[in-house]
């Protein structure tokens, strides 16, 4: 299966666990911790933001943010940040900002 695929079917699974159990953020934090697992063992460590893989990415990492509306509550979310490591410098920078502008 591609790995856009994959990440694009782990983005639905954010979004169930966060619109279906808000007040469950470990349920988001098991659906990035295996996304995280999966990016590691296929070797994907610099994803380029606006490839195949980098866009479902960015719209995995545009969920939490969307859905809560607060950094501090994306913050509570501990696996996160690792599968934000994921992207290269520039996508990084970009997913930041997406935090920062939806924050205030």
């Amino acid at each position: 299966m591609p790995l856009e695929d994959i990440v694009s079917l782990y983005a639905a699974l954010v979004g169930l666990a966060i619109k279906c159990y808000p007040e469950r953020p470990e349920f988001a934090n098991t659906s990035f911790e295996s996304l995280k697992c999966i990016l590691e063992e296929k070797k994907k460590t610099s994803i380029e933001p606006f490839d195949a893989v980098g866009r479902e990415l960015m719209k995995l990492l545009r969920l939490p943010v969307d859905e809560y509306n607060n950094a501090l509550k994306v913050a509570e979310l501990t696996e996160f940040v690792p599968v934000m490591e994921c992207l290269n410098y520039h996508g990084r920078c970009v997913a930041s900002s997406y935090i920062i502008q939806v924050d205030f």
